[in-house]
């Protein structure tokens, strides 16, 4: 997990001010080739039902096409039948002719009314900002950035008709950021919209990576240790911690650097070196509404991976934070993620599928890291069941021991050894009485043998799904461009029941081609 398979694809798309064109990234065409129970029939419609079972999950994936020009939207998943909202994310993915060269999974949300990302512009990265308003009136937002010495800038606002959606890179209209710029972006709304930030970084190829960049609702935050569950530093990783705050005041405390540890010697602080300096704990302090970064160096011969703990000061509270972790081959960088931070739970749900192909040679797999933050081991478990719900294998299980404070990452076919590619269902990931922090990946290698990597959404069981619908808020098709929509059952005795109706930037129906 720590080698050659653990990295990222390079990416191949030109920089436009055309919105269908910013977003999208990668992974249906690949589906069509290899996922056996979707059959070649299509559907042209504008919406498309969706059942599965308690533990189960579906999939729906658009043709596709070579038109110029993308078509850009959003979905609103609508349950029915008394149901509650399923666990759901999109797959954006592009391929410009014939070889994969993006993937970023966007999760499907809760509208807002404020929220703070961080954002960048220059040369070489730019963030691109969607916003969706599923309201019947129009709403004002108001945006103002926050430079990293906490500095306000360029205060303005636009107004979002009604059913309406918009997207645009923060140094186009309506933010205007010209030159370069690193800091936070916070937004305010007179009711509540579903708003999603990416990521794009051009490497020396003029191809591009994109990951989903966290938002932060203007809300309460924690008082208690975070936790980011995955670094890579060395042999081509390179990771950068990313602290935003979500408060106007200054916040302060340290990021620690632990290690993976063994089944019988629990996880110690490893030293890394950081904007410069190698040390094992880091001092932050960030101003109101700002954000701070801290950059591991990368250039280790051997990698080194584990996770990252951030704790506030006595009488602060923590950051909202996340790592963005990328891989460079020959001087390249071909792929790049995100992974937030989390606090720990016990019970999780994640949906998987693989998948192999002959022509091209390809294995599509899912991974998943664990960390564990406490000052004892951790005994996980890990259960399959299929998209229909049924346990996989006749039962099967496997379980991993974590040690205190340590961190693990394991492939699909490492914890299932006879697992039948291809596989589609959920994977349900239980602690027992400890308590445990999880993230989920999906792997795949493309036409050119560079390795793709997207964090997907792992759900916490315990925590109830919303009862009202949640939004996909930037869909993109045609123009090389694939959105592949996965819902599944993502807390406990939750089957899912409703419809997915999709709309145009201008709220009317999207029609879209699915392949069935």
């Amino acid at each position: 997990m720590v080698g050659t398979r653990f990295a990222f694809s390079h990416v191949r798309v030109e920089r436009s001010n055309n919105l269908g064109q910013w977003m999208p990234v990668v992974l249906g065409l690949l589906m069509v080739l290899c996922m056996p129970t979707m059959a070649n029939a299509q559907t042209v419609t504008d919406s498309v039902f969706y059942t599965f079972p308690d533990r189960g999950g579906t999939t729906v994936l658009t043709v596709g096409g070579t038109a110029t020009t993308g078509v850009v939207g959003y979905g609103r998943i609508q349950p029915g039948g008394g149901t509650t909202a399923p666990s759901a994310y999109e797959l954006l993915a592009f391929r410009p002719f014939t070889t994969l060269v993006a993937e970023t999974a966007i999760p499907a949300t809760l509208p807002i009314a404020a929220g703070r990302t961080y954002v960048e512009t220059s040369p070489f990265a730019r963030t691109g900002l969607a916003f969706t308003n599923i309201n019947q009136t129009s709403v004002g937002i108001s945006f103002v950035f926050t430079d990293q010495n906490g500095n306000s800038l360029a205060p303005s606002s636009f107004t979002l008709g009604p059913l309406s959606q918009t997207a645009r890179f923060i140094d186009e209209f309506p933010f205007n950021m010209a030159g370069t710029f690193t800091g936070t972006l916070t937004f305010t709304a007179s009711a509540p919209v579903a708003a999603v930030a990416l990521r794009m970084t051009t490497n020396l190829r003029g191809e591009f990576t994109l990951a989903q960049l966290p938002i932060v609702p203007i809300v309460g935050a924690a008082t208690t240790p975070l936790v980011v569950s995955h670094f890579a530093d060395g042999a081509g990783w390179r990771t950068q911690l990313v602290l935003v705050n979500p408060t106007d005041q200054t916040l302060n405390g340290i990021i620690q650097f632990f290690g993976e540890g063994t089944a019988t010697v629990q996880a110690g602080a490893v030293t890394i070196t950081v904007n410069g300096f190698a040390a094992s704990e880091f001092a932050y302090t960030i101003p109101g509404r700002s954000e701070q970064r801290f950059d591991t160096a990368g250039t280790a011969a051997v990698v080194q991976v584990g996770s990252i703990r951030l704790t506030p000061s006595a009488g602060s509270i923590a950051p909202s934070g996340f790592s963005i972790f990328s891989l460079t081959k020959n001087g390249v960088t071909v792929t790049e993620t995100t992974v937030a931070a989390q606090t720990a739970s016990s019970n999780f749900r994640m949906f998987v599928d693989t998948a192999i192909t002959v022509s091209p040679p390809t294995v599509i797999d899912n991974a998943v890291v664990i960390t564990n933050p406490s000052p004892t081991a951790a005994t996980v478990t890990f259960e399959l069941t299929t998209a229909a719900g049924a346990l996989f294998g006749q039962g099967f299980v496997s379980t991993l021991t974590i040690p205190a404070f340590g961190h693990a990452a394991r492939f699909l076919e490492e914890l299932f050894p006879f697992q039948v590619f291809p596989f589609q269902g959920v994977l349900r990931i239980t602690a027992g009485t400890s308590q445990v922090i999880v993230t989920g990946f999906r792997t795949r290698s493309n036409e050119r043998g560079d390795f793709l990597m997207t964090t997907v959404p792992v759900t916490t069981e315990l925590i109830p799904a919303p009862i009202g619908e949640l939004v996909f808020p930037h869909v993109v098709n045609l123009g090389g461009f694939t959105s592949q929509f996965v819902l599944f059952s993502g807390t406990l005795s939750q089957p899912g029941l409703g419809t997915v109706r999709f709309f145009t930037q201008n709220g009317q129906p999207l029609i879209l081609t699915f392949l069935q």
